[in-house]
């Protein structure tokens, strides 16, 4: 038996468990199963609305791991991980890159809880 959405078709044996639902259906049980979590940034200015900006973070890994393959090392990756998270935030609160990176990790983050407070709760 071929079941047909709109975005792909598949095959599924009879006797394999419960019949595939549409999107559409999945998307309304997913709204109703998770309506608290779906609908929080409506209550909570401090939530963003999509989760884009975490997804622009995870990009240049993941790019950097596509055209490498891989890291080399594990401590390679960690220290991939660490710039670029210290680009990042000096980003997020403007600070000069180049700047940041000059100066001495105990100032760095004197800086960064300068120009970025943390929310309040």
């Amino acid at each position: 038996m071929k079941v047909a959405t709109s975005s792909n078709t598949f095959t599924v044996s009879k006797g394999s468990g419960r019949p595939p639902r549409r999107p559409g259906h999945n998307l309304v049980l997913r709204f109703k199963h998770h309506r608290d979590d779906t609908l929080r940034c409506l209550h909570n200015p401090l939530v963003p609305a999509t989760n884009n900006l975490a997804e622009r973070d995870l990009r240049p890994l993941k790019v950097k791991q596509k055209i490498s393959v891989s890291f080399r090392t594990k401590a390679g990756a960690q220290d991939f991980a660490v710039l670029r998270s210290v680009l990042e935030t000096a980003r997020k609160c403007r600070l000069n890159a180049l700047d940041v990176l000059g100066i001495n990790p105990v100032e760095r983050m004197r800086r960064f809880a300068y120009a970025a407070p943390a929310p309040e709760t």
